[in-house]
């Protein structure tokens, strides 16, 4: 007896096949059990077929008996592979495709591939390949998908780059030029390069000293330069600052007796006659200009005379002159007189203890430091003190502050310093820090500080001890930066902790794909084709190629009918009303309802 499998049967056993179907249709997941349906018609065999509601599957392919042929396989001669879904051996780049199965024969004489679907090389896409990162889709592609992810500048992130160097706008650029140099003694980095510092010049690839010399041409004429000091040439030697020739004099002394040194040489001129005897024997000091002839120093003048206005020199001795006054009684005191001896005082005056004691002159008298000590003309026993004594001078504990401006106390502190500032420097307390200590002995200067609460010190400045930074600087595609708030120092910053996929995607390494790239490929029988793919090109449904049935023992064979009412299509579209309904293949009028 020929048989038929009952329609709905089927249907739930493709339930069970395909992920995704409805839960409108009341799959189960126990196996159904294909049990003999009542006979229909002769034909021996429904068509097996699959559909997704609420989505019907549209297949407006037709049976065409009228080609109908005798060939092994069953089909037209004249279709090709693509006919039943299959590929053809031409059509298929294998360096680009990976095919499941060859030498499929849906015709005698047709050889197909099957399965094929792009080598798994071609990965990269829009999605995981960060274009804004400077990387570029590149070599060939299959199914929109290339082969290489390629970074398209010198550098696409800063590992890209050698030791020091960042990656910026697709180029490696050094760091710090200066973060490998060692610099000698008194020098120090500049942009990579060691340059003298304040104070020193280049000499021969070291820095010296800017008053040292480096070269002779640093010195002056007849110098040399040796160790750094400029010194007198072989054959010559220093005088007055300049180098003459050894030969030549520098001072008097370098000339013999009666010699003097005049521009460098020694001569022996000396056209001066007058001796010091010679000045003394008329009351007259030495002149000023000389020279010495024959071990005798003698003078071009004498000096100024040494007897006063009232004497003579008489015999190199100078002697008071006798003026006779007409008015021997009317003295005054100090006048001379011929009457006594020409230099006496004059008989008429008082003594000159009288003199001295009338105008404030006594003995004894010892005058105080900044007074004025005078003393009598007429005695100088007699003595007298005009001024003011000077104050008493201050001890002070840290110095004098203020002198006395009195004439002769200008040794008299007059005010002392309070305390020892004047003698100390304050030390420069940087921005985010405050002085932690002050000098003993000057409570108004700071002797040391410290950096305020959250910041450490850095060379001589604080800086903050929290450094607020991203710890990732670069997501894939269809992801979201993870954030959280930063705080330090007084203000607060969002820093990027890491990454999360977008919903609709999942983490696969270091890139987000699409979740419907985890579902699981169904299993394709033979002649049959995958009718609906995902985003991803996953197959997540098929069905029985134009021309085939499933039958007791083998999925999707050839029927032996194409009657629509002898395969179970014996409803219209309207009797399906509210029902879940799948049309004929031979015949889409005609429907089945369940």
């Amino acid at each position: 007896m020929t048989k038929s499998y009952n329609l709905l049967k089927y249907l739930v056993l493709t339930c069970l096949l395909v992920a995704a179907f409805p839960a409108s249709a009341n799959c189960t997941t126990t196996t159904p059990l294909l049990e003999p349906a009542s006979l229909i018609s002769g034909s021996g065999y429904q068509l097996a077929k699959t559909w997704f509601l609420p989505d019907w599957q549209s297949d407006t392919r037709s049976y065409n008996t009228s080609s109908g042929s005798d060939d092994k396989g069953g089909g037209d001669a004249e279709k090709t592979c693509e006919t039943y879904g299959f590929a053809s051996p031409g059509s298929v780049d294998l360096s680009l495709y990976d095919c499941s199965d060859y030498d499929i024969k849906p015709l005698y004489g047709l050889e197909c591939y099957t399965g094929c679907v792009c080598k798994p090389k071609f990965q990269y896409d829009d999605d995981n390949c960060d274009t804004a990162a400077g990387y570029t889709l590149s070599g060939s592609s299959c199914g929109g998908k290339y082969e290489s992810c390629v970074c398209s500048g010198e550098c696409c992130s800063d590992d890209m780059c050698g030791y020091n160097e960042a990656c910026e706008n697709g180029s490696c650029v050094s760091l710090d030029p200066c973060v490998d140099v060692t610099c000698g003694a008194n020098e120090f980095c500049s942009n990579g390069t060691c340059v003298c510092a304040s104070g020193y010049k280049l000499c021969n690839g070291s820095c010296i000293s800017s008053s040292s010399c480096c070269s002779n041409s640093d010195c002056g004429t007849n110098q040399i330069c040796s160790d750094g000091v400029c010194s007198c040439s072989s054959g010559y030697k220093s005088c007055n600052g300049t180098c003459i020739s050894n030969s030549s004099c520098c001072t008097d002394t370098d000339c013999g007796t009666d010699e003097i040194c005049s521009n460098g040489s020694c001569t022996t001129t000396c056209s001066y006659t007058l001796t010091s005897a010679d000045c003394s024997s008329e009351c007259k000091s030495a002149g000023t200009s000389s020279c010495v002839r024959g071990g005798t120093t003698y003078y071009a003048s004498c000096g100024a005379s040494k007897c006063g206005s009232d004497q003579s020199c008489t015999d190199g001795t100078c002697v008071d002159n006798c003026i006779p006054l007409s008015d021997e009684e009317s003295c005054s005191w100090g006048s001379k007189s011929c009457s006594d001896n020409c230099g006496g005082y004059r008989s008429c005056c008082k003594t000159a203890a009288e003199y001295c004691s009338e105008n404030g002159y006594g003995t004894g008298i010892t005058c105080e430091a900044g007074q004025t000590t005078e003393t009598c003309a007429a005695d100088s026993g007699y003595k007298k003190c005009s001024g003011e004594a000077c104050p008493s001078s201050q001890s002070c504990q840290y110095g004098c502050k203020t002198y006395s401006a009195q004439s002769g106390c200008s040794n008299i502190c007059t005010e002392c310093y309070a305390d020892n500032c004047h003698n100390r420097t304050a030390v420069s307390v940087p921005g985010n820090a405050g002085c932690s200590s002050y000098y003993e002995d000057c409570s108004t200067k700071c002797s040391a500080w410290v950096c305020n609460s959250g910041y450490t010190k850095s060379s001589n400045g604080c800086v903050c001890a929290t450094t607020c930074q991203d710890t990732v600087t670069t997501k894939p595609a269809n992801s979201t930066y993870t954030t959280e708030v930063c705080a330090a120092c007084g203000s607060t910053t969002t820093i990027k902790t890491g990454w999360v996929c977008n919903d609709g995607y999942y983490q696969e390494g270091s890139i987000c794909r699409n979740n419907d790239c985890k579902v699981t490929p169904i299993e394709i029988p033979d002649n049959a084709v995958c009718s609906i793919t995902n985003s991803c090109d996953i197959c997540t449904g098929w069905e029985c190629r134009s021309g085939y049935a499933d039958t007791e023992s083998h999925w999707c064979s050839v029927p032996e009918t194409t009657d629509c009412s002898a395969l179970g299509y014996n409803k219209s579209e309207s009797d399906c009303t509210d029902k879940s309904k799948i049309y004929c293949p031979f015949d889409n009028s005609k429907f089945a309802c369940f």
